[in-house]
């Protein structure tokens, strides 16, 4: 499981407080009335917790620095509210970070609005995509709460990454109101023991700002044993089916 930089960097127009810009960055007044960025999706359910739909987008300033071009935004009847995407966030190269948007075309398809989720708690849960391996997808949890984006660690980790190749396998599973499960399978094989994996799930429940794990199962074994282990544990295809109110087409798992 890969974990990005942590840092945090929060603009809202609603209930935040005002904080540094950099040259080349939009101010927190100009954030509200940037464009969309169509490549990261467009997706309406409720993250404030008022029982009325939200949208949830992705804004970005072309003309911005990498650093600073791509923003997190929801919309509700309250207000509007930002979290800004830099390199703390999103996978970035250097090249990325430092030049202009104008320069080029973002390379990648992320970060892209994924899903909306019921995992427990006072709103629902925003699920962004901010990074990408040759089989894994990076995926971050973001809630609303006191007039402020947090960002939602699950566990230590600031993001999890379903996918994998036929040796090693991750899945998200869920359940309406949570619980959030991490299962995963991989190939632990020895001299000794040359067809030997292992199972793991570790259970996670949504306690403020954080997911904190309640539970963990392992298992070692024949890859029979463990693949019908995570099987029963939620290991499918696609992630976050059982939880998800909204999400994207391209939300799959990314594993063979």
């Amino acid at each position: 499981m890969a974990v990005l930089a942590a840092a945090t960097t929060l603009a809202a127009t609603a209930g935040s407080a005002p904080g540094r810009t950099h040259n080349n960055c939009p101010s927190h007044a100009q954030i509200s009335s940037l464009s969309r960025w169509h490549d990261g999706g467009r997706l309406r359910a409720d993250v404030d917790g008022d029982g009325r739909p939200d949208t949830v987008t992705v804004r970005v300033a072309r003309w911005a620095d990498g650093r600073c071009a791509f923003y997190l935004a929801v919309s509700t009847a309250r207000g509007f509210y930002s979290r800004a995407l830099g390199p703390w966030t999103l996978q970035m190269g250097k090249f990325e970070v430092n030049a202009p948007m104008r320069r080029g075309e973002w390379p990648a398809r992320y970060p892209n609005v994924e899903a909306i989720v019921d995992l427990g708690g006072r709103g629902n849960v925003v699920v962004l995509s901010v990074g990408e391996g040759a089989s894994n997808l990076g995926l971050s949890f973001f809630g609303l709460s006191g007039g402020r984006l947090h960002l939602l660690k699950v566990g230590r980790a600031l993001n999890v990454w379903p996918g994998g190749s036929v040796m090693d396998q991750e899945s998200l599973a869920c359940s309406r109101g949570g619980p959030l499960h991490d299962v995963g399978i991989g190939n632990i094989a020895t001299r000794k023991h040359p067809l030997r994996w292992n199972f793991s799930s570790t259970t996670y429940r949504r306690q403020g700002s954080h997911f904190v794990a309640v539970a963990h199962r392992s298992l070692n074994g024949p890859h029979w044993k463990v693949y019908a282990a995570a099987t029963q544990a939620g290991m499918r295809n696609q992630v976050l089916t059982g939880c998800s109110l909204v999400r994207s087409p391209s939300l799959r798992y990314a594993g063979p």
